[in-house]
Parts: structure tokens; C-alpha cells; sequence
């Protein structure tokens, strides 16, 4: 929150608060007002470790309450459809325990509700020059 980003934030939203800001910068939980309803904002970067991803996960689920906007980097897909073609869809424990909140939580991919069958990877790496 620099550069004035916190004030224009507040001047967009009725109310804006930072309920929490931990677990080494992972994790960003701030609620806010707009047009008389109140919202969470979660923001995170889940570890590359899938241990570390899973157990991150169990600890998020007691931020996620009613009204909850979930953002950020999951690091870890959820669909088949989620990675490049030709790779695979690979055990994932951690997987398993973000969708679980998902469903007790009542959350829902937005992206996914809007395009259930595109195919589409959104990590990019340059390799050999070139984008891919």
C-alpha cells in the first residue's frame, strides 16, 4: 500500500481496514464496504512446495467468511483444463484441500463459471527467446 494506492482505494470503497498481513507476505486479508454490502478481500501467493501449499491452505480457511473475494496465486491447478497441453495433471494434496474449501465456503472460480471449456494456461515463461 504505497504510492497512494491505500487512499485511492478508499476513496473507490466506502470503508477499507487491513484485518491481516502475515505469514511471511503470503497472505493479505482486508475488508471493505461497497454500495451498502460488506466484503473480505483475500490476496494471496500460496508457496511452490506442496506441503507448505497444503498446510497454507487449512490456515487460509479460517479467513474465508460470507462475501469473500479470494485472488492471488494459487500456485497449483485446479482442472485439466488449467495446464499446458501436453503436460499432465500431476497428485496434488494441496489441490484437493483448496477445493474442499471451495465447496464449504460456497466460492466459485468466476473465470471458470464464465469459460467452462477453455483451455488455458496462464503461467509464462521464455525459453529459447521466445515467449511460451
Amino acid at each position: 500500500i504505497q504510492n497512494g494506492y491505500f487512499r485511492k482505494c478508499v476513496d473507490i470503497v466506502d470503508s477499507l481496514c487491513l484485518k491481516f498481513n502475515g505469514n511471511d507476505g503470503r497472505i493479505l486479508v482486508v475488508d471493505f464496504s461497497f454500495q451498502e454490502g460488506m466484503f473480505l478481500l483475500i490476496c494471496v501467493y500460496a508457496p511452490v512446495c506442496y506441503v507448505d501449499r497444503k498446510l497454507f491452505f487449512i490456515q487460509l480457511e479460517q479467513w474465508v467468511t460470507n462475501n469473500t473475494i479470494l485472488i492471488g496465486d494459487f500456485n497449483t491447478k485446479l482442472t485439466r483444463l488449467d495446464i499446458m497441453e501436453g503436460t499432465t495433471l500431476r497428485w496434488d494434496s494441496s489441490r484437493d484441500i483448496l477445493k474442499q474449501i471451495t465447496l464449504r465456503k460456497g466460492l466459485m472460480d468466476i473465470w471458470r463459471a464464465e469459460n467452462p471449456l477453455t483451455h488455458v494456461f496462464s503461467r509464462r515463461v521464455i525459453l529459447q527467446q521466445g515467449l511460451r
